[in-house]
């Protein structure tokens, strides 16, 4: 099970590189969505309630296939109430946790039921406005190129842009002088599929958040092998129901999940961390079957030192160190901060016309999971034709492709 940011916004990676080969243009359209995740999907059924003209261009060749890609024993922590996307409940009981095929499953069920446009093997590779379009927004529309993957590019036009890559873009290894020897196998969580894919020996799985610790519960029930798992602090637990209800009813209900990020609640919650959300975990530990040890200090050969002092050998490092983002493709002044990360305010973009769905703690804690990514997705939609009514323009072509 994994509370994580969604993956299903990683099948959406776009990238930076652009291809040499001619442009072909299209039409102009309202929205460009660029990731066909929840947040995208999400934001695609309120754009066509408001009967706009868009697409949602996707860099995957099938829908879900960064959900069918992740580990096999997969299962989400949000019951299939809180797991479904407007205008199409997820077809299982309101409090069974889906499996991460029946999601991929539902997401390509969604598109057919709401026949929305999605465009597969569409990967961004460039989106821009020339200075003089970014100093009169209104003037002209983003440009948005992409390579097909088959030596053909596209460039599409749209008065607005929506970001809906999420978070999880790129797999994130740390670095350190010095690395386990080239005979310890390593994997990412994100490329991790099942505890037999690994050598038997010592485990140590780095990361403590939930796909580490789920993690290391399914290595920890394989008898070849003894599973540590490394963390920066101490685990703080955390339950999934309480008093029979699951804790996202009661976020829900009360409307905890809800809180704005910057409130000064919304900021106690951050501050708090997202705990981890397994009872198997918890016993595992305490009966010593997962042995939870420091930070890596460093390595030598397949000796690993941790920064308490202690140190063991290893066969193989699970590295569930989470994502990091790559914008390097928004050739936007103003959108992104100097580490390029987005600049945002609640998903708003300072770039006229641009927008981002799908980021954690966008607007509240639950940003990045269905649920919350359906009430941004609304709420961006929302905003773009707030913006549309101030600022009316004529209506485009309607000769689409």
């Amino acid at each position: 099970m994994s509370m994580s940011a969604m993956p299903g916004q990683m099948a959406a990676m776009v990238s930076h590189s652009i291809p040499s080969i001619c442009v072909i243009s299209g039409p102009d359209y309202d929205a460009i969505i660029i990731g066909a995740g929840q947040a995208g999907l999400a934001t695609g059924y309120y754009l066509q309630r408001q009967g706009k003209r868009f697409l949602i261009l996707e860099g995957a060749a099938t829908l879900g296939s960064s959900w069918r890609s992740r580990y096999d024993s997969l299962i989400l922590f949000t019951p299939a109430h809180y797991s479904s996307l407007p205008g199409l409940p997820f077809p299982l009981s309101p409090n069974t946790c889906p499996t991460k095929d029946q999601v991929a499953d539902y997401f390509t069920r969604y598109v057919d039921f709401h026949q929305l446009p999605v465009k597969l093997n569409h990967r961004v590779t460039r989106l821009s406005k020339t200075a003089s379009q970014l100093a009169s927004p209104l003037a002209s529309p983003f440009e948005i190129q992409v390579s097909d993957g088959a030596g053909n590019a596209f460039l599409y036009r749209a008065r607005n842009v929506i970001v809906a890559t999420g978070s999880s873009q790129n797999p994130y290894v740390p670095h350190y002088d010095t690395g386990p020897d080239e005979s310890v196998f390593q994997v990412h969580s994100s490329r991790y599929t099942r505890a037999s894919a690994l050598p038997d020996g010592n485990v140590l799985v780095v990361g403590a958040g939930n796909s580490g610790a789920l993690l290391s519960v399914e290595l920890a029930t394989t008898p070849s092998r003894r599973t540590y798992l490394s963390t920066n602090g101490p685990l703080v637990f955390k339950p999934l129901r309480v008093l029979g209800k699951s804790i996202f009813w009661w976020g829900t209900k009360t409307g905890l999940f809800n809180l704005p990020t910057r409130s000064r609640l919304g900021r106690r919650l951050r501050a708090g961390g997202e705990g981890v959300y397994s009872d198997d975990l918890k016993r595992l530990v305490r009966a010593g079957k997962v042995r939870v040890v420091a930070e890596i200090e460093r390595f030598s050969g397949r000796e690993v030192f941790f920064r308490d002092g202690t140190a063991e050998t290893f066969s193989s490092i699970v590295w569930a160190t989470g994502y990091r983002s790559d914008y390097r493709w928004m050739d936007l002044a103003g959108a992104l901060d100097s580490n390029g990360g987005p600049i945002h305010e609640a998903g708003v973009s300072p770039v006229g016309g641009a927008y981002f769905v799908g980021l954690s703690w966008q607007r509240t804690a639950t940003s990045a999971l269905i649920l919350g990514a359906v009430r941004d997705a609304r709420f961006i939609a929302g905003k773009m034709r707030e913006r549309e009514v101030a600022h009316p323009r004529e209506p485009v072509s309607t000769d689409l492709p």
